[in-house]
């Protein structure tokens, strides 16, 4: 490690510490004592839509990597199936800020210019072929279809189909050349597959942000700016509270690279 490298990791864990120390000096002495008060929650800058889909049994995982998500300044929209009501979605989602639609609202192609990205936390093999053909016969493939001409960025859990094409040895040929005529389809439309499991990670990827701390202050350094240069980003967004390191402001400015603090 060099020298100037050593001396940004101390100036930013010096900074780290100062800007904590300044934080409880400034608290607000007024709180009764034992009372948590939440750290504020950012102005929503994006907008997403998220269209959950039938399979409610696969969607166990999905909630606690959704409620990870609400430190980023995304409001949602959710499109329910049959199979959901917004109560249940709307307290499996807190904190998220979401508007929750049981049926498709009379206006819902409006909705899909003003967003920003579009998630399907389960796409079953059913909807992506309906998808791949542009069969528009209910309401999720309605939705789908119609964000892929908007252009629309669609993030999809492909799961079933990955695990489909896993263990296709133990299909008919002729099926197993169905289904990946399907998934190279809808891959060659644009839609990206995701994991569940880095969901947050994604959506932070799709809406530029390289670091939003969940709480409290993160240290950025010129490693950071280039991982970000290194994926052709030039706009890096970050939460307020986050800590850009001289050496790292530097480096941005030399790089023609915008630093914008949420």
């Amino acid at each position: 490690m060099d020298e100037r490298a050593i001396i940004e990791q101390i100036t930013g864990l010096v900074m780290a510490r100062l800007a904590s120390a300044e934080g409880t000096e400034r608290a607000d002495t007024s709180v009764p004592c034992g009372l948590q008060v939440s750290p504020p929650v950012p102005a929503a800058s994006y907008k997403g839509l998220v269209l959950l889909t039938e399979k409610k049994s696969q969607l166990d995982d999905y909630w606690e990597q959704m409620r990870a998500c609400a430190h980023l300044p995304v409001e949602w929209q959710v499109f329910l199936s049959v199979e959901f009501s917004a109560d249940e979605v709307k307290k499996e989602l807190q904190p998220l800020r979401a508007q929750i639609y049981e049926a498709l609202p009379p206006s819902w192609k409006a909705v899909i210019p003003r967003t920003d990205f579009v998630l399907v936390p389960v796409l079953p093999v059913t909807l992506a072929s309906k998808i791949a053909h542009l069969i528009a016969d209910d309401a999720a493939s309605q939705v789908i279809i119609q964000s892929l001409i908007e252009r629309k960025r669609i993030l999809a859990g492909c799961e079933e189909i990955s695990f489909l094409v896993r263990y296709s040895s133990q299909l008919p040929r002729a099926l197993v050349s169905v289904m990946n005529t399907v998934f190279e389809s809808i891959r060659a439309m644009g839609i990206e597959e995701i994991a569940l499991s880095s969901l947050c990670m994604e959506i932070q990827r799709v809406i530029g942000c390289v670091a939003s701390p969940l709480r409290g202050s993160t240290v950025i350094t010129r490693n950071d700016i280039e991982a970000a240069l290194a994926e052709g980003k030039k706009v890096l967004e970050f939460l307020r509270g986050t800590i850009v390191t001289p050496l790292a402001r530097e480096y941005a400015e030399n790089m023609n690279v915008q630093i914008v603090i949420r």
